[in-house]
C-alpha cells in the first residue's frame, strides 16, 4: 500500500472518529438541554401558563402522533425553527411573528434579551414541551 493510500485510510479513520465524537457531544448537549427544558416547562405550566396556552399545547400534542412529534421537535429543513413552531402552537395561531414567538420564550423562561439562550436549542424545546404537557395532564381532568 502506498503512502497516499495509507494517508487516505488514516484520514478516513480520523474523520470517522471526529464524526462519532461530535455525534456523542451533540447527544449529550441535547440530553442536558432536554432535562433543563423539562424543569422549565413544568415551572412555566405551574406558575405562569394560562388555561388557553396549556389547552392549545395539549391540542397540538394530541393532533400529532409520537412519531410526528419527534419529527417536529427535531431540527427542521423547512426553515422554521422548533422553538418558533412550539411557541406558535402554544399561542394558538399561525399569524404570530418570529418576534412574538421570541417574546413568548423570553417571558416563559425569564431569559430576557439573551439571544443565545436555551429555547433556541431543540433539546430544550422538546423537554419544555414534555414538561408542560405532563403538568397539564396531571390537572386537566380537575378543571
Amino acid at each position: 500500500m502506498g503512502i497516499r493510500a495509507r494517508s487516505l485510510i488514516k484520514g478516513s479513520l480520523q474523520m470517522e472518529k471526529l464524526i462519532q465524537r461530535l455525534r456523542d457531544s451533540k447527544a449529550q448537549s441535547e440530553s442536558e438541554g432536554r432535562t433543563e427544558g423539562m424543569a422549565a416547562g413544568r415551572l412555566w405550566a405551574t406558575d405562569t401558563a394560562s388555561h388557553r396556552e396549556l389547552s392549545n399545547l395539549s391540542v397540538w400534542w394530541n393532533e400529532n402522533s409520537k412519531q410526528e412529534r419527534d419529527e417536529i421537535l427535531t431540527s427542521r429543513d423547512d426553515g422554521q425553527p422548533v422553538w418558533e413552531l412550539v411557541a406558535t402552537a402554544i399561542l394558538g395561531t399561525h399569524a404570530f411573528s418570529r418576534g412574538e414567538c421570541q417574546e413568548f420564550w423570553d417571558i416563559a423562561t425569564g431569559n430576557g434579551d439573551d439571544t443565545d439562550h436555551l429555547p433556541h436549542r431543540d433539546g430544550f424545546v422538546r423537554g419544555f414541551t414534555e414538561g408542560a404537557v405532563e403538568v397539564w395532564y396531571s390537572v386537566a381532568d380537575q378543571i
